[in-house]
């Protein structure tokens, strides 16, 4: 039951008017919250018993959680958050996210490649963990992180330029994607 109340309590920390993360610990502890707990309880409902998995589970819901961050930079300023650690970007308020000067691009597009490094670390652990998964499982979730690892390739193409608008993953991606993962399992 713990991992379902930390995930109640970071999506509480989201209704909040504004959320301003201050640094690399507060980001990773409320991106456990809202899913590193999601792989936690997936662990539950695809039967994996084995307490191996666990971190496993945790690090690629985190690896996600990562990407989500630096996908909607734009999104998340507009309704006045910022996931982007004070300790990594500086002292930027969600409203210079929105239309940024030169300089502000600059910090915003060195933050995410921050970020995107973190989440390629947390999702090399989350795949190494997908053997505990059952076999029937293995393929779809390693396809899930491998279309969201490929936001984040989209976004270093685009120069890191989040405050554009949100990234996606074209359907023709998705299904090279899908295929790669289908012929790696």
């Amino acid at each position: 039951i713990t991992p379902a109340i930390d995930l109640v309590h970071g999506v509480l920390r989201d209704l909040e008017h504004e959320v301003l993360i201050r640094d690399v610990a507060d980001l990773h502890h409320y991106c456990y919250r809202v899913a590193g707990t999601v792989g936690l309880l997936m662990c539950g409902v695809l039967r994996v018993r084995d307490a191996r998995a666990f971190p496993f589970a945790i690090d690629l819901g985190i690896g996600m959680q990562l990407t989500n961050i630096a996908r909607d930079v734009l999104e998340d300023a507009k309704a006045g958050r910022r996931y982007i650690p004070q300790s990594v970007i500086g002292d930027v308020a969600p409203g210079q996210l929105i239309d940024p000067d030169e300089a502000t691009q600059s910090r915003i597009a060195d933050s995410i490649c921050w970020i995107l490094g973190e989440a390629d670390r947390f999702y090399r652990s989350g795949e190494a963990g997908i053997v505990f998964l059952p076999p029937r499982a293995r393929l779809a979730i390693r396809i899930a992180a491998r279309v969201y690892h490929r936001i984040g390739v989209r976004l270093r193409k685009s120069g890191f330029a989040a405050w554009r608008g949100r990234t996606v993953v074209s359907l023709s991606e998705k299904i090279m994607v899908g295929m790669s993962a289908t012929l790696a399992h």
